[in-house]
């Protein structure tokens, strides 16, 4: 009966249900840099605008100021630039 429901309510079978579920947990937990370069602000602006719409905590990296950024502990990196 849970079953029908959960499908009846979300067209879809509960297993596809749980994988989604599963999956945007996964992308909850994930460690994210935005990288960029702003000349004068703007991308630099943009980017904090992108790093708002994400549900995890994200480090947001000049390369103005840190040229050589050690990104080999993100799970997912964002470039910016204009």
């Amino acid at each position: 009966a849970v079953q029908d429901k959960v499908k009846a309510l979300t067209g879809k079978e509960p297993c596809h249900l749980l994988t989604a579920i599963l999956n945007r947990l996964c992308l909850l937990k994930m460690k994210t840099a935005i990288i960029y370069y702003s000349k004068h602000g703007t991308t630099e602006r943009v980017t904090h605008l992108i790093g708002e719409k994400l549900t995890n905590k994200v480090d947001y990296i000049s390369l103005k100021e840190c040229p050589r950024p050690d990104i080999r502990t993100y799970d997912r990196i964002i470039y910016d630039s204009c």
